[in-house]
């Protein structure tokens, strides 16, 4: 058996620990990670900070390299793992590999926790909000729709994902319940030791104007950068000053900060930790809220109008933080206001652990860890 991942981002020690790299190989598993960050219309115009090499690591050009090597691929033996775009540009990529017989799927940690903290919208909403950029995506969907209907070829025969939440799994051969990766992560640290003395608030990171994933995704957050982080430094000043706590950053993987928080602590690789001892969690609407939920702790998200009112995707973000702060019990700040509000709300078990079940926990009767799952499922794929 071997295993083949198709990623559109680069390789790196995050995705090799998603992608239980080294578990394959401790047993006995051949695993290559094949990028397309190059080739694809949607990823190659874009800068990552990070480009690791190693062992089976390819990065392709064009998409017919790729096609030519996977035209290669013994379909008794190989199985991939595919983390791309079904688009108009990569319909053929996914034809070659349904025409050639290759069994493939997908693990999906990002579709229940993404899902679970947007709002839903009327279709009269939807179409008050149409723009330019809406349209064209909306074009876009559509004929990507067209194909998925016609074709089939984007269909995963194997799909993984969080939690118990099927609203939006809607093509998949067969699916799989597993644990998103904080759960995973948690469990590991949650006796950890405190990371610093002091009492202290923790700032989840979300690289708000930079994240690569921003830009794939067609929004252009073209806010003021400087004065954005100027705003939030002098939030961060009033809650220590308020609550004797002081506040430290929480800094996203995908970040490479030079002093942007004013001297504050920034911890990279650390978030489970740092949650897991906070007072409290402050955030404009990062996935790794998870934590909080684990740790039960109070979750503050904040935004500011003068800024947040710029863009489509600032608005589409803090629509997201006032939905998230109403079905989490969570506080919601105005980053200007003087009263600030409280960072110790009421935190509520019952809710916290029903969302955790929907948009996280894997199948509770199902007593596996998640590579034994994904090995399990895998094996008998290759085999059906």
């Amino acid at each position: 058996m071997q295993i083949i991942i198709l990623d559109h981002e680069p390789y790196s020690s995050i995705k090799k620990k998603s992608y239980f790299i080294d578990e394959f190989r401790i047993n006995g598993i051949e695993v290559e990670y094949w990028s397309l960050v190059d080739a694809l219309p949607y990823t190659k115009t874009l800068m990552y900070n990070y480009r690791e090499d190693g062992l089976g690591v390819k990065y392709f050009s064009t998409t017919e390299l790729l096609m030519n090597e996977i035209s290669k691929l013994d379909n008794k033996k190989v199985i991939l793992i595919i983390e791309l775009w079904f688009i108009p540009f990569t319909y053929k990529l996914f034809k070659a590999i349904r025409m050639g017989g290759i069994k493939w799927a997908r693990i999906d940690y990002y579709l229940n926790p993404t899902i679970a903290l947007e709002p839903k919208k009327p279709l009269s909403k939807q179409l008050s909000e149409i723009t330019l950029h809406n349209f064209k995506r909306k074009v876009s969907t559509f004929l990507t729709s067209y194909f998925y209907s016609k074709s089939g070829y984007q269909i995963p025969d194997l799909l993984y994902v969080t939690g118990a939440n099927r609203n939006r799994v809607t093509h998949a051969n067969k699916v799989v319940s597993i644990d998103y990766f904080d759960i995973l992560n948690f469990d590991q640290i949650k006796d950890s030791l405190r990371p610093l003395s002091a009492r202290y608030l923790v700032f989840l990171d979300t690289m708000l104007f930079d994240h690569p994933d921003i830009l794939m995704y067609g929004f252009t957050p073209n806010g003021n950068k400087s004065q954005y982080f100027e705003v939030l430094n002098d939030f961060f000043t009033k809650i220590e000053e308020k609550t004797g706590y002081q506040v430290v950053i929480a800094g996203h993987p995908k970040s490479d900060y030079n002093n942007e928080f004013n001297g504050r602590l920034c911890l990279m690789g650390q978030t489970g930790e740092l949650v897991r001892h906070s007072e409290g969690v402050i955030t404009h609407g990062s996935l790794s809220i998870s934590y909080a939920l684990l740790a039960n702790k109070p979750i503050t998200y904040i935004y500011s109008s003068k800024l947040f009112n710029r863009n489509e995707f600032l608005l589409f973000t803090l629509k997201n933080m006032i939905y998230a702060s109403e079905i989490l019990n969570a506080n919601l700040i105005e980053m200007s206001d003087a009263c600030l509000g409280n960072f110790d709300n009421d935190v509520l078990d019952q809710k916290y652990e029903a969302f955790l079940h929907s948009y996280y926990r894997k199948d509770k009767l199902d007593s596996r860890e998640n590579f034994k799952i994904i090995l399990d499922n895998l094996k008998q794929l290759l085999h059906d």
